[in-house]
C-alpha cells in the first residue's frame, strides 16, 4: 500500500526529469561482460531448442509418411512392396 501511494510522485519525478533532458548511463565493459553471457547462454538454449523441435516434427513427418506407405500397399489383407 505504501509503494502505490508513493508512485504518483515517483511518476512525476521520473517525468521531469525526462523533460529536462533525461539521464546519462555510463557503463565499463566488465558491467556488460555478465548480462550478455546471460544472453549468450539463452541464446544457446533457444537455438538447441528450435533444433530439438525441427527433429522431432521431421521425425514425425517420416513416421506419418511411412504409415501412409503401408497403407497404400495393403489391399485385402495382403502386402505389397
Amino acid at each position: 500500500m505504501e509503494l502505490a501511494g508513493d508512485l504518483p510522485s515517483q511518476l512525476r519525478r521520473a517525468l521531469n526529469v525526462l523533460d529536462d533532458g533525461g539521464f546519462d548511463v555510463h557503463l565499463t565493459a566488465s558491467e556488460l561482460e555478465p548480462p550478455m553471457s546471460r544472453v549468450e547462454r539463452l541464446g544457446n538454449r533457444f537455438a538447441l531448442s528450435v533444433l530439438v523441435a525441427a527433429l522431432t516434427d521431421a521425425g514425425d513427418a517420416a513416421s506419418r509418411a511411412e504409415q501412409s506407405q503401408r497403407g497404400r500397399g495393403r489391399m485385402a489383407g495382403v502386402w505389397f512392396k
